[in-house]
């Protein structure tokens, strides 16, 4: 783990942000004009996934301009850096993930809202986890965020595919996503750890949750928008998402307001 003295970041650290913060402005343009390519009541994938990216374009320019961080004593007199805009991000980042998989599948609302709590939970816990010094409390944290990481796995891979009534091409499409998503997330709690346990140097932290950002949303929004199996109705210009239970056998078309 290197040692840190000062506030500012290296030129490696600022490069990879930069490159990154461009990469999101050019995903939030390209999915602004994938969005008048269809009718304005089919646009709430694509406006949702706008917002994501945008997001973590905001956060990385704070990230370019020294802002967004702070600095924590290690033992031995060393410092680690903690990007904490990051989990202000993530924090509204990663439910709109998991919300436009859920609303792909077709989820309940209930379900839903149950899902987008837990992975605010994650957020929170891992963000105290990475704050606290002391270890006893650190992986206390580290273990409500693990309980929680098991209950949304379960919510994506198991639970959602087995009660989901929509057609076979959006249902293996949902599942190609779902295990995308879930193995990233899989990485950024990899990355997380290895991190808090001063495995990785200030920069190597930096590019692995950077690639991983861009994956998870760059590339999972470019992979959604224009996969042909997405549900968009052309001709009536209706959110065929929200509205499917669990336990009914047939699918529900809900006309959401025009954006």
């Amino acid at each position: 783990m290197e040692d840190i003295s000062t506030p500012n970041l290296n030129l490696s650290q600022e490069s990879i942000f930069w490159t990154v913060f461009g990469l999101m402005v050019v995903s939030s343009i390209v999915f602004f004009i994938l969005a008048l390519r269809v009718p304005k009541g089919e646009r709430l994938y694509h406006y949702v996934a706008i917002v994501i990216t945008a997001t973590s374009a905001l956060a990385y320019l704070t990230m370019t301009a020294q802002e967004g961080s702070t600095l924590i004593s290690l033992p031995y007199g060393r410092m680690r850096r903690i990007f904490y805009v990051h989990y202000i991000e993530w924090a509204i980042t990663k439910p709109l993930i998991l919300f436009e998989l859920l609303l792909l599948a077709g989820t309940d609302q209930p379900s839903i809202f149950f899902s987008l709590a837990a992975i605010e939970g994650i957020v929170a816990t891992g963000f105290f986890a990475d704050l606290e010094t002391r270890p006893g409390y650190k992986w206390g944290y580290l273990a409500f965020t693990l309980l929680l990481f098991i209950f949304i796995a379960y919510v994506l891979l198991l639970e959602v595919p087995s009660a989901s009534r929509r057609g076979p091409e959006v249902r293996k499409l949902y599942r190609h996503l779902s295990s995308y998503i879930f193995l990233l997330w899989f990485l950024y709690a990899l990355a997380w750890i290895l991190a808090a346990a001063n495995v990785l140097s200030g920069t190597t932290e930096v590019l692995w949750f950077s690639i991983l950002d861009v994956f998870s949303k760059s590339g999972f929004g470019f992979w959604l928008l224009l996969d042909k199996r997405l549900p968009i109705d052309e001709k009536r210009g209706t959110t065929r998402a929200l509205g499917g239970h669990y336990g009914s056998t047939t699918t529900t078309t809900t006309t959401l307001p025009e954006f």
